[in-house]
């Protein structure tokens, strides 16, 4: 488990204090350790994102398994659950220091930093459900190339007499 989370851990930091400079936000990054302005959030084990990423890959599992795809489709679909999670948990680091930024350290604590996961669970969900969306389209856009021609799927005599 530490394997995972610890690097998971000090890289969902590393980034986040990336995006956050990006922004405009002043921030100092010591290993897990973000130094805000007006504040230090502290990116903790349970903030790694490890269980976002368990969860989004047994749901994308489950996706992959009842999809009606190529082996290779559905391998794509299932691994794209790795950038999903760890981006979106950058997201929700990057936006908690945001909000307790402008609008003060109420804003990230308490409910609002407790259900925020579930929304952004919720958006990785669905981008999870966008990917396999776009795999599903780009097959049916691959079979439409390689596939039998108009003259063959509808049943017609192909030009020159014979069938096509």
């Amino acid at each position: 488990w530490n394997r995972v989370a610890f690097p998971m851990q000090m890289w969902a930091s590393r980034m986040s204090a990336g995006v956050i400079e990006g922004i405009g936000i002043s921030v100092l990054r010591e290993g897990n350790l973000l130094h805000l302005p007006n504040t230090t959030l502290e990116v903790v084990e349970a903030c790694s994102g490890i269980r976002s990423l368990i969860s989004l890959m047994a749901l994308s599992a489950a996706f992959a398994y009842f999809a009606s795809l190529k082996k290779i489709s559905k391998w794509a679909g299932f691994l794209a659950a790795i950038p999903i999670a760890l981006l979106v948990n950058v997201f929700r680091l990057t936006a908690t220091a945001a909000a307790e930024q402008w609008w003060g350290i109420k804003t990230t604590v308490g409910f609002i930093h407790d259900y925020s996961g579930l929304a952004v669970f919720a958006s990785a969900m669905a981008l999870l459900g966008a990917v396999y969306g776009a795999v599903k389209w780009l097959e049916l856009k691959l079979q439409g190339l390689s596939g039998p021609s108009k003259f063959q799927s509808a049943g017609k005599k192909a030009p020159g007499g014979g069938k096509g």
